[in-house]
């Protein structure tokens, strides 16, 4: 069976605005994401930090994108009325702004689908194994298939903290990265 995971989708409140549009905490949850097995999904407006909408309901979830800086509808339609209400801070929460800003949130989700279409281990790699995550520790995750190795350190507190490595095994390595599941 294949994964499929997400940091929200259409029934959920939006995670920028779960994390209060903390944008560092976004690229965490991101790069936790993209490290994850299976083919990760994206519901629109996360690459740009977008949050719910005032008006209340499954409508406030749905929130149009917002394109541009500006304009009557932010680039979401030409039309004169859209099904929703724009949330009109297309100053920073769109995608004309963010494409400008290298090290912000849009152009690191590009960097990360890039890296993970580019490294198979990322891509199809099976989870070798994972350690830590909780009690302040950072997760660690080691990924493998076809000798390649990926490693990914995730830091979810705000404090600095030592990543261990787990410990690499060559034989069940050499397991993982043909395919077979540890301990299976």
């Amino acid at each position: 069976s294949m994964s499929a995971p997400f940091l929200t989708n259409h029934d959920m409140d939006r995670i920028a605005g779960i994390l209060g549009g903390d944008t560092e905490g976004l690229s965490i949850a991101l790069t936790a994401l993209m490290a994850m097995p299976g083919t990760p999904f994206i519901y629109y407006g996360e690459e740009i930090a977008l949050k719910n909408t005032g008006v209340g309901g499954d409508e406030a979830k749905r929130a149009p994108m917002q394109w541009e800086r500006d304009g009557p509808h932010y680039g979401f339609t030409l039309g004169e009325t859209q099904w929703a209400p724009s949330l009109g801070i297309g100053d920073t929460y769109c995608v004309e702004v963010q494409e400008m800003d290298m090290m912000g949130l849009l152009n690191h989700y590009r960097a990360l689908i890039n890296l993970r279409q580019r490294n198979p281990s990322l891509n199809v790699g099976i989870l070798y194994s994972a350690k830590g995550g909780s009690g302040g520790k950072p997760l660690v995750l080691q990924r493998a298939v076809d000798g390649e190795l990926a490693l990914i350190a995730l830091n979810f507190s705000d404090n600095a903290s030592e990543a261990i490595s787990p410990s690499l095994n060559p034989g069940a390595l050499k397991e993982a990265a043909l395919g077979k599941v540890p301990g299976a």
